[in-house]
């Protein structure tokens, strides 16, 4: 008997940590040295500032539950439902020069939705991203970047389709001093019926070591970081 698409999911969820953890400690801890090591002899500068709130990290596994979402369709009916997603992302950064840099990755999520009631059949949704960026260190105080990332999205409802959605933009970041920078730039969403296109302005205040103001895409956030661990 075939997998159900559901169990399959799974399967590949299973499998990619698996090989995640496949990679020897000690090789993956040599590797990450010899990295540190070629960024730090490069003219790409990232400053550590004063404050405790540790900086975007190049990888990130974790999961959510929401329960009794409600979504109004376009044909004016209501939709109820549980929801609970495991998502992964991870980033490799790699030096193209002194001034340059090539980041790739991958984005991987699972979405499993309980419908309620017996309108609507529950289902699941998995999504496959692969981001490509580029960065550049024009000077001491200002980097440019650029990025685009497919994704697509497998439904596994009524028979089971991809949709296709096209995510890209181009900024930079002026350092204005170690506790204060700012960013600018252009972001576009592409998707079935509903394409997004916005300018960029962002910010990012360090108060003092253990407060952090930030105003930088998706949301605004407070950052509260007591010690640096």
């Amino acid at each position: 008997m075939p997998a159900s698409p559901r169990r399959g999911a799974r399967l590949r969820m299973q499998l990619l940590a698996w090989l995640l953890l496949a990679m020897p400690a000690v090789a993956q801890e040599a590797f990450m040295q010899q990295l540190t090591r070629q960024f730090a002899d490069s003219k790409i500068e990232f400053p550590r500032t004063g404050s405790n709130a540790p900086f975007v990290p190049l990888a990130y596994m974790g999961a959510t539950s929401y329960g009794s979402a409600d979504v109004d369709g376009r044909d004016g009916g209501s939709l109820e439902y549980d929801v609970t997603t495991v998502s992964q992302y991870a980033t490799l950064p790699l030096l193209l020069g002194e001034r340059d840099a090539l980041i790739i990755g991958d984005y991987l999520s699972w979405s499993d939705f309980s419908v309620k009631g017996e309108e609507r059949n529950s289902f699941d949704v998995t999504s496959v991203g692969l981001p490509v960026g580029w960065l550049r260190q024009i000077d001491p105080a200002w980097q440019a970047a650029a990025f685009v990332m497919p994704m697509g999205h497998y439904d596994n409802s009524a028979g089971g389709s991809w949709t296709w959605q096209y995510m890209g933009g181009v900024f930079a970041r002026y350092v204005q001093h170690e506790r204060l920078w700012w960013a600018f730039g252009f972001y576009a969403d592409i998707a079935p019926g509903d394409n997004f296109y916005i300018p960029y302005l962002g910010a990012s205040w360090v108060i003092n070591e253990y407060w952090t103001l930030t105003a930088v895409m998706p949301w605004p956030a407070l950052l509260y970081a007591p010690t640096r661990d």
